[in-house]
């Protein structure tokens, strides 16, 4: 009776989390799509009319890649599914596409601090290796915490999604690879961003100003995620272990998208200002009549 009793409220719990879990990645599908929505005219000026560039490339990328993958995340989260063999295959689908996310995240910082560098190729040596480094371990802690997985709880219509009760807590190490790489390329930022904001001031690097600002925000941001699924994962029950994924996810993704929409309008409006500014020191044109003609050359 205590075991049927025990049982239940497991039970009870998961039907919880699962809820929980699920609500949360509606949320995070519909944050993605408000910032598309949002940020539309702004992508159609910067990037869609501008010449191509990797930074293009790149924000198109995680942009609609991360529409895609947690619009398929979050349809498979939805519908009851009663085969083990399709539960595992979901979750190693989701840590993948995940990665996939994550490092594409973390190669628009990446690329940052290496233009910050001046395209050091000594800043390649180091920066290479690292990418490579984040691959190999996020990937091989997702597959060592997936494989072991063998049996999901199956309830009928009653339970959304592929949920086990016994998730290794090996998954808390997942986190780590993405945070190690946010410190390192913060610290380089705010080096570089310090040194030349003292020397020069805001006012006449404005790009190097906002790469300064977008860096902080950026690192507090992975700081956040990365506590919430070091204690999720770590101490929290193993029903709740897919919370994050998903909202962690998509708010990687939308910064990653935001700075390089923040770093192309900085840029724009400074060519704008240069050429206009151009444009002033070249008029030369007749006064209208009964206008007297105050224009000088700066």
């Amino acid at each position: 009776m205590a075991t049927s009793l025990q049982e239940l409220e497991e039970l009870l719990g998961l039907l919880t989390d699962a809820r929980t879990t699920n609500e949360l990645a509606v949320a995070a599908l519909t944050a993605v799509i408000l910032e598309h929505i949002i940020n539309f005219p702004d992508e159609v000026n910067l990037i869609w009319k501008s010449r191509f560039s990797i930074s293009n490339v790149a924000y198109i990328w995680i942009r609609y890649f991360t529409l895609l993958a947690i619009c398929i995340d979050v349809s498979f989260m939805l519908r009851a599914e009663g085969s083990d063999h399709l539960c595992q295959s979901f979750l190693f689908g989701e840590m993948v596409v995940s990665t996939i996310i994550v490092i594409s995240a973390d190669l628009i910082l990446i690329f940052r601090v290496w233009i910050l560098y001046e395209r050091s190729r000594n800043m390649l040596y180091l920066m290479v290796p690292l990418v490579t480094a984040e691959i190999i371990a996020m990937i091989t802690v997702g597959v060592y915490t997936i494989k072991p997985l063998k049996q999901y709880v199956h309830v009928g219509p009653l339970l959304a999604g592929c949920y086990s009760f016994e998730v290794p807590r090996l998954f808390t190490f997942y986190a780590v690879p993405p945070f190690v790489t946010a410190v390192l390329m913060f610290l380089m930022t705010a080096f570089k961003c310090g040194t030349t904001l003292m020397t020069h001031g805001p006012g006449k690097t404005p790009i190097i100003a906002v790469f300064m600002r977008d860096g902080v925000f950026w690192f507090l941001a992975l700081l956040l995620v990365s506590i919430v699924e070091i204690v999720l994962w770590d101490r929290a029950r193993p029903t709740l272990a897919q919370i994050p994924v998903v909202p962690s996810t998509a708010f990687i993704a939308i910064i990653g998208a935001r700075v390089v929409l923040n770093i192309k309008h900085v840029a724009s409006n400074t060519l704008k200002g240069a050429a206009t500014t151009m444009g002033t020191e070249l008029e030369v044109r007749r006064p209208l009549a009964g206008e007297v003609n105050t224009w000088s050359t700066h």
